[in-house]
């Protein structure tokens, strides 16, 4: 039998749903639920300024948005997407000798793409309740 390679490992999920619900339990779904909302906003205004700057080539503005999005992804149960950010700031510090355009905006790609999944992701969980995920 063939051992698995590492695509066979799974991923981290979109959303922490233990983390979530015991979070609801601490204040209360209503408050969850508007901090919730407000940080889907923020956190997709994030990305867009995170695609638009990678594209520009401003790579400082590239590692402030890429720490922002640690923060406010970890911090909403986002894991695989504050995951992907912590790997862009570590990819930005070990790669600072190559500030072109394009390499930004692949290095931010992987932060992107898992932006919207992952505000879905929190959304769907949201609109069912503590129970589910």
């Amino acid at each position: 039998m063939a051992r698995p390679g590492p695509e066979a490992a799974p991923q981290r999920a979109l959303v922490d749903a233990g983390y979530l619900d015991r979070l609801e339990l601490a204040i209360g779904g209503e408050v969850l639920a508007e901090l919730l909302s407000d940080g889907a906003i923020e956190l997709a205004d994030r990305l867009g300024r995170l695609e638009h700057v990678a594209r520009e080539g401003d790579r400082p503005a590239v590692a402030a948005l890429a720490h922002d999005i640690v923060a406010v992804a970890g911090h909403m149960g986002l894991g695989a997407l504050s995951a992907a950010a912590v790997e862009l700031c570590r990819a930005l510090r070990e790669d600072d000798d190559d500030p072109a355009a394009g390499r930004l905006a692949l290095l931010a790609s992987s932060v992107i793409a898992l932006g919207i999944p992952s505000i879905d992701a929190l959304e769907k969980r949201c609109n069912g309740g503590v129970a589910s995920a």
